[in-house]
Parts: C-alpha cells; structure tokens; sequence
C-alpha cells in the first residue's frame, strides 16, 4: 500500500514536471521577441549611404560626334524623390526604398499614404517631399514605420533582403492590398525584358547592389563614380543612349534611372555595365 502510494505520487510528480516544461516552451513560443526572418550567416546586411564608400572614378572614351536617345522606358509620373530626414532612423535605405515603393502606388491606391495627397495629376508627377509639412511628415512616419517592421538594426546594422521584403509586404497588407515581389534577375545580371516589362506596368523595381553607380556621359566621353557598399534603391526607368560617329552606331549606353533615397542625390543614372555594379537582386514590386 505504501509503495502504491509512493509510486502515485512519483507518477504524479513527473506529470507536473512535463505540465511545466510543456508550459514554459509555449511561453517561449508565445511571448518570443519578433522575428522578421531566418537569417543566414551570410546574409547581406544593406545599410546605404550610412555605410557606402566611393571606391573609384572611372572614365570610357567614346569615338562619336553624336549621342541620341533610343529607348526610354519610365513608369507613370517617375517616382518620387523620399529621403530620410530623422537622424535616430539609421541605416535605413531599406525603409526609404520602401517608402518610395509605396509612394508610387499610392496614386492608385490613396491608402497607401494616407491624409496627404502625394502626385500632382495636373502636371503627371509626384510631390516634392518638402512641398508641405504634413507630407514630409507623413512620407518620414512611413520611413520609421518599415524600419519597424522590416527589423532593421535589429540584428546586425542593417537590413537584410528577405527582411526588406517581409516588412514592405506587411505594410503593403495593412492597407488592404498585397505585394508580390518577382525577381528579374538571373546569374547576376538583371533581365532587361522582364525590367522594361515591369516598368510599362507601372511596377516600381527594388534593386538590391553590393557595387553600383552614378554617370554622366557626352558624345565622347562617359564618368563613371562607382560606389562599394550594400544599397537599396527603386528602379523607376530605363534608357538606352546611342552613340553615332558618321552617322554609324558605335556605342549603346545602357541605363537604370533610379531614386537612390538620398537628398542630395535624388534620381541618378547607373551605368548597366557589371565592371561597376554587382547585383545582388531586383524585385518588380506588383501591388495586386
């Protein structure tokens, strides 16, 4: 009798250990910090201009008399120019780039920012980001807001592109819509169909660069300033310069028109040439 006895109340003790350890893992579960991404020891952190360095300067001679526009390709109305403006928001071109995504759909979709209007449909272009408080102040709120959600910082400095993604759906849902990023890019180059495909439906292309650059170009000469660091930038055109001598072809100059989300730089041209731009990814961000 007092074995049984005993042996109840080891049955019943074990219970309330297991009772106790189940308990305690679905606390863990339950009341775990968020986590925006299983991450990869080799993960790209992209923390743009806080962490870029200009590495080079690089000049292409061209032997032309003449440069001529031959393919441009832009979405409705470009995109709009949004920067950072709060110095406690680091390393946070994930969450600009984000913001100007957002920013673009919002002339279809007035949620997506919402209280302000943001594009101008007398002129077919976007407001400046400083043409009224309640805008930049609107465009910044978004800015911090996927800084949150994307997790930024959390981590590592920066932001990853599977957090990027995870935070820019999570807004793009929580105004009632839903965001199907497609990548364009294969072997680490980017498709330039499936990019000129992306623009003339109006999708705003995320380009993801661990190396990429800005030019400026004249009949005989193209500047090249490259740039090493982990950025992330909206595609909003393409464009193709031929360059002429006689009257004969000799050059295509190949070009992403992007807003790289920062002030002083706004839309730049980068030079699609893989000697100066290494690209990591390049999603075409359809809102369906």
């Amino acid at each position: 009798m007092e074995r049984s006895k005993h042996a109840g109340l080891s049955r019943a003790l074990i219970a309330m250990l297991a009772l106790t350890v189940v308990t305690a893992c679905l606390c863990a579960i339950l009341f775990r910090p968020a986590v925006y991404a299983e991450q990869m020891p080799d993960e790209i952190y992209y923390t743009g201009p806080d962490g870029a360095m200009a590495i080079a300067d690089y000049a292409e001679s061209v032997n032309a008399d003449s440069v001529v526009l031959t393919k441009n390709i832009s979405l409705t109305g470009g995109a709009p120019t949004y920067y950072n403006t709060d110095n406690n928001t680091t390393n946070c071109c994930a969450g600009v780039a984000g913001a100007i995504a957002v920013g673009c759909y919002d002339r279809v979709y007035s949620e997506m920012v919402p209280g302000v209007d943001t594009y101008n449909t007398r002129f077919n272009r976007y407001m400046p980001m400083v043409s009224s408080t309640a805008l930049k102040s609107a465009i910044q709120g978004i800015i911090n807001d996927l800084h949150v959600r994307m997790g930024t910082n959390t981590i590592q400095p920066g932001t990853t592109e599977t957090q990027f993604l995870n935070g820019l759906t999570d807004y793009v849902a929580a105004k009632g819509q839903r965001l199907v990023p497609d990548s364009i890019v294969s072997g680490g180059q980017i498709r330039v169909d499936s990019l000129i495909a992306a623009l003339q439906n109006d999708q705003p292309v995320a380009l993801l660069a661990t190396q990429y650059n800005t030019c400026t170009w004249s009949a005989t000469n193209i500047s090249i300033n490259s740039y090493l660091g982990a950025h992330i930038m909206i595609v909003q055109g393409y464009a193709e310069y031929t360059f002429y001598s006689a009257n004969v072809p000799v050059k295509v100059l190949p070009l992403l028109v992007v807003q790289t989300g920062m002030q002083l730089q706004g839309q730049q041209f980068i030079y699609l040439n893989y000697d100066y731009a290494t690209i990591q990814n390049a999603y075409a961000l359809r809102v369906v």
